[in-house]
């Protein structure tokens, strides 16, 4: 394309930096834009501060429907927004405002051409020859060239793009519902429960620890790579945006003892300001580690928690989520004499109580919300191929490799991208509708019931047996168990699940759990011990097969087979999640040594034959 070469300053009417004031969380003055502001999809306006101004420097500084603002200083140096409708807002002074002129260049252009990675790329060189605070400055971009063409192609170029940003933004909208409902079915528990007895959030921790920001490149000391969550990465990671975390090089013993997995939350204890508070929390899915497709770790300003089997990790997230909404935290601030507010999380965790809602009631929510957290994983994902599709676009259509002259279709272009997200959403939309938590609540504990009755009696049959026959029905059988298990010194396990299904189970007056004289958890049968096999006949009767050749293949055996092959089978799985396909040196370290230190007392030649026999009975995972 033969397209006029210009600058930035051949093509504005005005580069402005912006106003100097404290940012205020009360409606004194207009909007006060600042950097934290405009480093997500949409600037949020309701989130955005205030400030006092005289009414001259509102006119001087008032920002207007198609300026573009960018960073100028910090991390995020670069960043920019296009303002897209009238809001009565001025701009912070660590921005730096365009005005366009509409005679020469379209506003909307101008906003996509200054938030592409051409853009970025000349931004990180000039910060790169900068000895003191890395930054731009005004002249520097004034003097940023391109290639102009004219303001029809502009205009074209500039729907099309926008119609991945209008995507973007009705997706967003669609999580903010998710978000409100989820948080809907917190309150409605806790409405429910509110009678129920209150812990102090230390007894509902199992693990916490402070996190580390490592070093930039690759040392000695320093060679391990990882993601690293910030408090201000959180917002953003929610929706499926990761795309300004940082990568950094670590110790090893660090990661390890840091390395964020499925269930762990985020929880941040530094920073913030008097307009933005501390404490926010972001849930780790499967979807979240999925996008960052390697280790992650949170950053030195956060804390990992993982909390143990009394509650479930979405009822502690949208606990805290409900924390910093109502200003409980609050009273845990510690401002600092720079302005950062720290935050005393030892006095808090021992102090603060949480509601420890009835094992039902608390397994019926989970499974709810659980499904509304998942689709907004699934959606954050559709915008994560979005941006990347228009990431690829954007460099094609500026430099004119894609011509937009003719009748080229923004919604063609916007197809692909999103096609692999949405069977994705469909599925869960379908599990949604058919999720009936307290029917699956009871047939797990028929199932229970009808494992107990068919091997109380054998000596080598107790909890850690059921909980392992269990995830293997449910693996092995396809069997729903409605579980969430966790890496434990004996396989698999989920606690939860095994206190409910002994409470239901004598609740019920099929099976009592007693602890018989060497200490070991056993079962007996109770007076209505045969009033489940009615029931089983009529839930399992197609699945009865698969499960009496898992019973008949352990029943009688020691636990430490079926712990060695429920071990295997999830590492197995777990690889496969992030790669596709796994060997056997690749199964079997994950087992000695990311699990737990006893898998050490079973040497590599057993774990070997244990793998080999696995394949054998064909028990693969998908």
């Amino acid at each position: 394309m033969d397209w006029e070469k210009v600058t930035i300053e051949e093509v504005v009417s005005r580069v402005q930096y912006g106003y100097t004031e404290s940012a205020s969380s009360q409606p004194i003055g207009p909007k006060f834009l600042r950097i934290t502001d405009i480093v997500k999809d949409v600037i949020e306006w309701d989130t955005v501060p205030y400030c006092k101004i005289s009414d001259d420097d509102l006119t001087k500084y008032k920002l207007n429907i198609g300026d573009v603002v960018i960073a100028r200083t910090g991390n995020t140096t670069g960043e920019s927004a296009f303002i897209k409708k009238e809001t009565e807002a001025v701009f912070a002074s660590y921005l730096i405002r365009l005005v366009p002129n509409t005679n020469r260049i379209d506003g909307a252009f101008l906003g996509y051409l200054i938030g592409g990675d051409l853009f970025k790329g000349f931004v990180h060189s000039i910060r790169s020859n900068k000895t003191a605070q890395p930054g731009i400055n005004a002249e520097d971009i004034k003097g940023y060239q391109f290639s102009l063409p004219p303001l029809p192609i502009q205009r074209r170029i500039a729907s099309i793009l926008s119609a991945y940003d209008d995507l973007i933004e009705n997706n967003l909208r669609r999580i903010k519902l998710l978000e409100d409902a989820a948080r809907c079915e917190y309150k409605i528990l806790m409405e429910q429960c509110k009678d129920q007895a209150k812990l102090p959030i230390s007894e509902v921790l199992e693990y916490y620890i402070g996190g580390g920001w490592g070093n930039d490149t690759n040392l000695a000391d320093f060679s391990e790579p990882a993601f690293v969550i910030r408090g201000t990465d959180i917002p953003n990671a929610k929706f499926g945006d990761i795309t300004n975390t940082p990568y950094r090089f670590h110790k090893g013993s660090n990661l390890a003892s840091r390395k964020l997995q499925k269930g762990d939350i985020v929880f941040e204890v530094s920073g913030g300001s008097k307009t933005s508070p501390i404490g926010r929390a972001l849930l780790i899915t499967d979807k979240i580690l999925d996008l960052y497709n390697a280790d992650v770790m949170c950053a030195s300003f956060c804390k990992l928690l993982r909390p143990n089997d009394k509650i479930s990790p979405e009822y502690l997230y949208l606990f805290l989520v409900e924390s910093y909404h109502d200003n409980s935290l609050k009273p845990y601030e510690r401002p600092s004499a720079s302005n950062i507010i720290n935050f005393g999380f030892e006095t808090y965790v021992d102090e603060a109580t949480i509601l420890l809602p009835d094992e039902v009631a608390l397994g019926e929510f989970t499974i709810r919300v659980r499904n509304y957290l998942q689709m907004i994983a699934v959606i954050g994902a559709q915008n994560t191929q979005l941006r990347k599709a228009k990431d690829i676009l954007l460099p094609k259509l500026m430099s004119g490799q894609i011509e937009v002259d003719g009748d080229i279709s923004a919604g063609t272009i916007i197809e692909m991208p999103i096609k692999e997200t949405m069977a994705a959403e469909d599925e869960v939309i379908y599990e949604t509708k058919k999720s009936k938590p307290g029917a699956k609540y009871y047939m797990r504990t028929v199932l229970a019931a009808y494992i107990v009755d068919t091997l109380w009696q054998e000596n080598a049959f107790g909890h850690v047996k059921l909980m392992k026959l269990m995830y293997l029905c449910e693996h092995l059988a396809g069997i729903e168990t409605v579980s969430n298990y966790h890496r434990d010194a004996a396989g698999p396990y989920d606690n939860q699940m095994i206190r409910s299904i002994d409470k239901q189970l004598k609740t019920k007056e099929w099976f009592e759990m007693y602890k018989n004289a060497q200490g070991y958890s056993k079962y007996k049968p109770m007076a209505k011990c045969n009033d489940y096999k009615t029931e089983f006949d009529k839930y399992y009767s197609d699945k009865q097969q698969g499960i009496d050749r898992l019973l008949d293949i352990f029943g009688k055996e020691l636990t430490e087979k079926a712990e060695m092959v429920a071990t295997i089978y999830e590492a197995w799985r777990y690889l496969l999640s992030k790669q596709s396909s796994v060997s056997e040196d690749e199964v079997v370290n994950e087992v000695l040594n990311n699990w737990h230190e006893s898998k050490k007392r079973i040497s590599d030649e057993r774990w070997r034959k244990c793998y080999s026999w696995m394949k054998q009975q064909n028990w693969i995972p998908n």
